[in-house]
């Protein structure tokens, strides 16, 4: 699992490791996401929860305790 080769390699504490991958996430995600709202894959879909999960495999617990970072 590639968080535990960021933190090894920079030696960076669990928390600054974890917030590190978030971001990178969250990075990923918002252009996975804005691509697809932009080609209508989102429009398209039979349930926009079940594309969030299946397509982008986005956790809901990370969005409820981040929202804050883009709102």
């Amino acid at each position: 699992y590639c968080f535990q080769y960021v933190k090894d390699i920079f030696g960076l504490n669990k928390s600054k490791a974890e917030r590190i991958m978030l971001e990178v996430f969250s990075v990923f995600y918002l252009r996975r996401l804005s691509k697809a709202f932009s080609q209508g894959e989102l429009e398209r879909a039979t349930s926009k929860g079940t594309f969030l999960r299946s397509e982008l495999h986005f956790d809901p617990f990370h969005s409820s305790e981040d929202s804050s970072m883009y709102f």
